[in-house]
């Protein structure tokens, strides 16, 4: 743990994080394997500051199929578009070791919304499931996330053929722990 760094117990946080680190790990640089414009639309000129600074806004839980992983993308996908999001699906399989439903629509004006679901083939690695999660997320505070929100729990509503749980988290706001080299979050 870096120095001046008071973690908080934030499970949710943490897998969000780790999430990130995943997408990102090997010998490669961060982004090397994602497509063009990718870093640049979801998490700006900044990466792990914007990322670090983001605030989750909305968060939709629900159940489902690895069948059902087309629908729930083309939604996510679909909602982003209407919204003049850029839109990346880059989920796949690597056989023998993960299946992935990964949708990301973005603005470099500081908005990520995602869906990110996998199967390993190792079942210990497994968590939650067939437990899918659709996140709105901002490091921006200036931008105005509410109607893409509605539109996009409005869609799964009528869309989805599954029971939803949507939540706002509260903004954490200055609760965040952050490496001393990401010394705030302000605009």
């Amino acid at each position: 743990m870096p120095p001046g760094v008071a973690w908080k117990s934030r499970p949710a946080l943490w897998t969000s994080i780790l999430a990130a680190l995943l997408l990102t790990a090997g010998c490669e640089r961060p982004f090397d394997r994602t497509p063009p414009g990718f870093k640049e639309a979801c998490y700006g000129e900044n990466p792990k500051r914007n990322w670090l600074c983001s605030e989750r806004r909305l968060v939709v839980s629900t159940h489902g199929a690895e069948s059902d992983w087309p629908l729930i993308g083309k939604i996510v996908a679909d909602v982003g578009r209407s919204h003049s999001l850029e839109v990346f699906d880059v989920g796949g399989n690597d056989p023998g070791h993960v299946r992935t439903l990964e949708v990301y629509a973005c603005s470099a004006d500081g908005l990520m919304m995602s869906v990110d679901k996998r199967i390993y083939e190792r079942p210990a690695a497994n968590r939650g499931g067939d437990a899918i999660t659709v996140e709105l997320r901002t490091y921006k505070n200036s931008y105005d996330w509410e109607p893409l929100a509605e539109t996009l729990v409005s869609a799964l509503q009528t869309k989805w053929p599954r029971q939803l749980r949507v939540e706002r988290p509260e903004p954490l706001g200055s609760n965040r722990a952050l490496p001393d080299d990401v010394p705030d979050c302000e605009e």
